[in-house]
């Protein structure tokens, strides 16, 4: 992206960020329903109030993490084009469809059907197939993917012949016909990744995208057997009674939304995309994890009090107590397992590079004797394997000649990637590697992460060959 092209886009970003900031702030007027036990969406009887505020926490926190996702890619990444857009659909999903545009409805009653009839699908249906074809890197690979995300963008045009009413409830065929192309292009679109995958990302790549995409694929599974239920009751005539499930298919819709930002914060978080520090804020997910396990610990509560007053008629103060206790009991070890869970997982980033980051720390320890064979069988193994290289060699300068020491894998002299070995300024050997395993390109970060190995390796065994200091004899007597 062009300088005063992301200059725009950013200036977008924060016009965006602030409304999108304003909706939030407006919702929590439906969120505050949704914790007293009610539904601000479908308002009626409160008959199994534990989901409505399981549903609203569930939401909440959906919210809060996909916002605070999006301003950390803005804040850091703001000049990467794809980061930058990634954050543009994680900052629109936060607030169309993790819930507070649907928690205005206490302020602005007809805003549930815009909001699931229009406003859904243009910022999020197109720019779902878009976000699955351009990830990692942002490029369209292979070249026919292009016309993929071009085609979700023209299934837009069938909206203005339809109501909102009739999208959001897929009523009618024409919407149906919709939602069959969307799911076609959805299709396509993840056949395309898998492409990507298998014979163009990088080890690194592989990593950081395979939560994203598993999520999606989830998220996508599970809403096409969730909307069965949802396309029931929104299609049930108005002042119908809601059946006794609707909470808990409800609760069921905000848990599925939850999928995206948690799979893509563990990509950020965990596997450092977009190269996000890991330093950063594991308090997003720690504030997400509470707040979900508040909302069970509150709808759990809620449901056992209302099962006791089924079950004997009358309230008991004595019952709630004991109820409390033994959830709270229960609940906390959850909690305390899962934060563990969470600090193992974030501790590390399990990035391929780190086998020769580790190889490089363990060389210049000195903690061991260096044998240059070993060594250099070592270095060029790690390196293979960290680059996912098909083949390489490796070779020292001995005798005033540069020798062939070891050579691995299908190495046919393709040479893709070379690096030095140098000790203060002086060459010692060098390592090179043929194409890689999908036959992607080399990295940059891969030769620095490589040469650094290299320069660890050349100064352990240049420092290996140097004679041993010898103890100066003493002259003459020695006093006391």
């Amino acid at each position: 992206m062009r300088r005063g092209g992301t200059r725009i886009a950013q200036a977008v970003w924060i016009v965006a960020a602030a409304v999108a900031a304003g909706v939030f702030l407006a919702s929590l007027t439906g969120y505050s329903v949704w914790l007293r036990g009610e539904s601000p969406i479908t308002p009626g009887p409160d008959r199994v109030s534990g989901f409505y505020v399981l549903s609203g926490l569930t939401s909440l926190a959906s919210a809060l993490l996909c916002l605070g996702m999006a301003f950390l890619l803005f804040k850091q990444k703001r000049h990467d084009g794809m980061a930058l857009y990634v954050s543009f659909y994680v900052l629109a999903y936060g607030i169309v469809m993790s819930g507070p545009l649907e928690n205005l409805s206490p302020l602005f009653p007809g805003i549930i059907d815009l909001a699931t009839g229009w406003i859904q699908p243009v910022l999020l249906a197109a720019p779902t197939v878009w976000l699955i074809l351009l990830l990692p890197d942002g490029r369209l690979v292979p070249a026919w993917s292009r016309w993929v995300g071009l085609l979700s963008i023209a299934s837009l045009g069938i909206l203005p012949f339809l109501d909102a009413r009739s999208v959001a409830t897929a009523s009618t065929l024409p919407a149906q016909i919709m939602y069959g192309i969307w799911l076609v292009l959805y299709v396509l679109a993840f056949a395309v990744q898998v492409y990507r995958y298998r014979r163009v990302s990088t080890p690194t790549q592989r990593v950081q995208t395979r939560w994203i995409v598993f999520g999606m694929v989830v998220w996508i599974c599970l809403i096409v057997v969730q909307s069965v239920p949802y396309v029931y009751l929104a299609n049930l005539p108005p002042g119908a009674p809601l059946p006794d499930w609707a909470a808990a298919s409800a609760a069921l819709w905000w848990v599925l939304t939850a999928i995206i930002p948690a799979t893509l914060s563990i990509s950020i978080l965990r596997h450092r995309l977009y190269d996000i520090d890991l330093i950063i804020n594991r308090t997003l997910v720690y504030g997400a994890l509470t707040a979900i396990l508040a909302g069970l610990y509150s709808g759990s509560i809620s449901l056992f009090q209302k099962l006791f007053v089924a079950v004997t008629g009358e309230k008991s103060d004595a019952a709630i107590v004991i109820t409390t206790l033994i959830l709270a009991s229960t609940f906390t070890p959850i909690k305390t397992r899962l934060q563990a869970i969470v600090d193992r997982r974030f501790r590390d980033a399990h990035d391929p590079l780190q086998r020769l980051t580790e190889f490089s720390r363990q060389i210049g320890s000195g903690i061991w004797v260096v044998d240059r064979r070993l060594a250099l069988e070592r270095l060029l193994e790690e390196g293979m394997q960290a680059l996912d290289a098909v083949g390489g060699q490796v070779s020292w300068v001995a005798d005033g000649a540069e020798k062939l020491v070891a050579t691995r894998g299908k190495w046919a002299g393709d040479c893709r990637l070379t690096v030095p070995l140098a000790n203060n300024g002086k060459l010692e050997g060098r390592i090179a590697f043929g194409p890689r395993g999908n036959d992607a390109a080399y990295e940059s970060e891969d030769g620095r992460a490589l040469t650094v190995a290299a320069d660890a390796v050349a100064k352990a065994l240049g420092d290996a060959a140097k004679p041993p200091l010898t103890a100066a004899r003493p002259s003459g007597r020695m006093s006391i």
